[in-house]
């Protein structure tokens, strides 16, 4: 249950709502969260690290994280910012300054895209297609609220994670060798690849085609298999950060693709997505397959961004706390038996690491070290013939 929902929460969610307390200014200003639910008078203080303080009517003092401030109240902070640091340095006040600038006191984790916070669900569809086709697939990471982003971008979470995927590193280690030699193999022998028996059959416009979207093909294959192999980097690195470096490196590959179809072709691509908005901060997102299935979504304008309703809520149940939820549930699902079950399938896939990995050198390696186009069409052959009898044989002491 919980793993399900967190898988979610990795790419359509988002959490906050600055409940307990009302926010306040050197007079009462009106201050408002991103949901636009809650409102408070508050007096402006100062700006500390990535949060306002703030005086309440009673008398209390509230620090907020700038990150869950509406927009309009995102720049009233900073507005009174900048006035008081002017008014500082016009006293020539011998004190410290705020420990940051005011364009430096916002989240670590706040988008570096312009996301259309306040439009709609179908403007925010819009918005992320273009990204993608310009070559930014790590749009779909900044389409999680900054809040959420945080979480998963902090060391604790992290570490977590690592542990919880610990047991599969050996078969990872296999995998990200397996996908090194794949990356050379199509950088590399570009031209016995096009030239092999296996593309004999092929039309003189399907070989055409293919010789000229070679190169991002095969930067693409190349770039999403490093990926997905390479999350050990996760010990040294935030999430950001490796969205922020595989996600150029994949789309400008996809981008190259995009350039070279037809209109009509990238159109189809896009258009199994449809929207269906019922107010400002409520749509129906409804996305159709080929075989003529309909997955329907409802989604919910949350802290900047559109998330599913049920998320929506699952987030608001643990509003305040969400990184401690988040640390126990893994922690959790680490520990039960069902987890269990899954540590020794894991081990028996482990198992099977030496073997894939010993296969794709034995397969890979000659097609590699290939001088003339013979070598390489015979190496093919090879491989051919025992991925044939993998496949009706079985794997050893497999099925």
């Amino acid at each position: 249950m919980f793993r399900s929902r967190l898988m979610e929460t990795c790419w359509l969610l988002s959490w906050f709502l600055i409940g307990s307390g009302a926010l306040p200014s050197l007079r009462a200003e009106t201050w408002s969260d991103v949901s636009g639910k809650f409102r408070i008078e508050a007096k402006y203080v100062a700006v500390e690290g990535k949060a306002v303080v703030l005086e309440k009517t009673d008398g209390s003092v509230i620090k907020v994280p700038i990150s869950r401030l509406s927009t309009e109240s995102r720049a009233e902070a900073k507005r009174l910012y900048e006035q008081q640091i002017a008014s500082e340095k016009n006293a020539t006040k011998p004190e410290s300054k705020p420990a940051m600038a005011a364009e430096t006191a916002t989240p670590a984790a706040q988008s570096r895209f312009a996301f259309p916070e306040s439009g709609s669900l179908q403007q925010t569809v819009n918005f992320i297609q273009a990204e993608i086709k310009n070559g930014h697939p790590e749009v779909l990471w900044y389409a999680l609220p900054a809040e959420v982003r945080e979480v998963f971008d902090s060391p604790e979470f992290r570490q977590q994670f690592a542990e919880t995927t610990a047991d599969a590193q050996p078969m990872m280690d296999a995998m990200k060798q397996i996908a090194t030699m794949v990356s050379k193999l199509l950088k590399d022998q570009q031209q016995f690849i096009l030239n092999s028996q296996m593309l004999a059959a092929a039309s003189p416009q399907g070989k055409m085609l293919l010789t000229m979207a070679y190169d991002p093909i095969a930067g693409f294959i190349s770039q999403v298999a490093l990926m997905s192999t390479d999350l050990e980097k996760l010990k040294s690195v935030s999430l950001t950060e490796y969205f922020d470096d595989y996600g150029p490196k994949i789309g400008r590959h996809v981008k190259q693709l995009l350039d070279m179809a037809p209109p009509q072709v990238t159109e189809q691509l896009f258009s199994n997505i449809q929207v269906t908005q019922t107010d400002p901060n409520n749509a129906v997102l409804t996305i159709s397959s080929k075989d003529g299935t309909m997955q329907r979504t409802e989604m919910v304008r949350y802290q900047g961004r559109w998330i599913s309703v049920g998320m929506s809520d699952w987030l608001t149940q643990h509003s305040g706390n969400l990184k401690e939820e988040i640390l126990q549930g893994l922690s959790q699902a680490n520990a039960n038996p069902e987890m269990a079950k899954d540590k020794t399938t894991k081990v028996q896939m482990n198992s099977m690491a030496g073997f894939l990995l010993g296969f794709s050198e034995s397969a890979l390696k000659p097609l590699i070290e290939a001088k003339t186009q013979a070598e390489f069409d015979a190496a093919v052959m090879r491989v051919s013939m025992v991925a044939a009898m993998m496949t009706s044989g079985g794997l050893p002491n497999g099925n």
